[in-house]
């Protein structure tokens, strides 16, 4: 205590004494964790990606990723159920993407990864995203290679799917870049000059498969770049999709709770048919890509007569990119009604949430009438120079028997 007399009432002491205290004591933290057993130091992950370790070379092709997820998940069952009672917003979706969301210790040093990893990519919006994600599912199951998504495809399609129910195993985007770095990922592009979007797909994946045949120990991922619009894709497929696309509760309720407020206005016996108008940035896209025009007036007009035509009572509930374009053409009908959503998921869920469907053009109308699981009405695009995302060769086969083209 003696020492520490010359202290009293000497603040400038006081400070540079605690300084160095704490500079030693950050010194000797440091030392601890870089030497300690266990210890994993970023060249070393490089080294790992390059030339795997001995231990887990032998063991590189047991398990898969989904299994260590599915694992995983049933260790935290608890702690979600507990997020769940005491906030089933923020905090629990915060939880739930730590921990599903693959890095690079996850995936290169473990001996649950098995190689090659095929992952789809893409940088587009909730549709593009879903299109992807449902793709993969398609591959998911008819491939012995492990499919996966990107972290920016899972975190957009979450703002619409309860993520527990979405089976593929996710990547982060760190982890890719690393990988690329390292020269053990490799980018596959589509042709995008001719809107082909999934050409590159099935050999892409073939190829994963001779080069692991060939090479047991490599670890490599294949990145599937682009846009997936061939939706015929998913015939044969529904099941899977539908049993991940599962829509978030909260956004559920607030679609039933809309469809209900207008319910108290035309009736409960009401059959809403959803119809979704794609314009802003896609009316450039078509004229200066595709060499067509978006769906008229004309067709709206066509659409709405079909419907009331064949179905008792029906309702039309309007959601579009462009609302003051649609109201331009539709507020005139007293069985019209516009959404009232402000995000797209939102609007997506309100869509879904209808027991009919008519659509224009893109992605999120396709999903809007898939999700919806009625008749589909949907325009036909004559002319084009490419085909158009839905269009009868592309809503095809099984699932797709009530899309109809107009």
């Amino acid at each position: 205590m003696k020492y520490l007399s010359c202290l009293r009432g000497n603040r400038k002491r006081k400070a540079l004494v605690c300084t160095l205290l704490l500079a030693i004591t950050i010194s000797c933290t440091f030392f601890y964790s870089v030497n300690a057993p266990g210890h994993t130091s970023p060249k070393q992950h490089v080294d790992d990606a390059i030339e795997p370790r001995k231990e887990n070379a032998s063991r590189v092709d047991v398990g898969s990723i989904t299994q260590h997820l599915q694992s995983r998940e049933r260790s935290k069952e608890g702690e979600m159920r507990r997020l769940d009672a005491a906030s089933p917003g923020s905090e629990m979706e915060e939880f739930g993407r730590r921990d599903v969301v693959l890095d690079y210790d996850a995936v290169f040093n473990t001996s649950e990864t098995r190689w090659p990893l095929v992952v789809f990519s893409t940088v587009g919006r909730l549709g593009n995203c879903l299109n992807s994600y449902a793709t993969a599912l398609t591959f998911a199951g008819r491939s012995d290679v492990t499919i996966a998504v990107t972290q920016s495809i899972y975190e957009m399609v979450t703002s619409l799917l309860e993520p527990s129910s979405l089976s593929l195993p996710v990547l982060s985007i760190k982890l890719l870049f690393e990988a690329q770095e390292v020269g053990v990922a490799e980018a596959v592009q589509p042709d995008y000059l001719k809107d082909d979007m999934v050409s590159h797909l099935l050999p892409t994946i073939e190829r994963a498969k001779e080069e692991r045949a060939r090479e047991p120990e490599m670890r490599k991922i294949y990145i599937l770049e682009g846009y997936p619009n061939r939706m015929k894709m998913l015939a044969g497929h529904h099941a899977v999709v539908r049993s991940n696309f599962q829509i978030r509760r909260e956004l559920k309720q607030k679609a039933q709770n809309f469809l209900d407020k207008i319910r108290k206005r035309v009736g409960q016996n009401a059959t809403f048919i959803g119809f979704h108008i794609r314009r802003s940035d896609y009316v450039k896209f078509s004229e200066t890509f595709q060499k067509c025009s978006l769906p008229s007036s004309d067709y709206y007009d066509a659409a709405l007569a079909h419907f009331r035509a064949h179905y008792p009572h029906p309702v039309f509930i309007v959601s579009s990119d462009d609302l003051s374009h649609a109201r331009e053409h539709l507020s005139h009908a007293q069985d019209v009604f516009f959404s009232e959503m402000s995000l797209a998921e939102e609007d997506l869920a309100l869509l879904a949430s209808c027991s009919h469907s008519i659509m224009t053009a893109g992605s999120f109308g396709f999903w809007g009438s898939y999700l919806a699981g009625g008749e589909v009405l949907y325009a036909l695009q004559r002319g084009c120079a490419f085909t158009p995302f839905v269009h009868p060769d592309s809503v095809a086969g099984e699932g797709f028997e009530r899309w109809r083209g107009l």
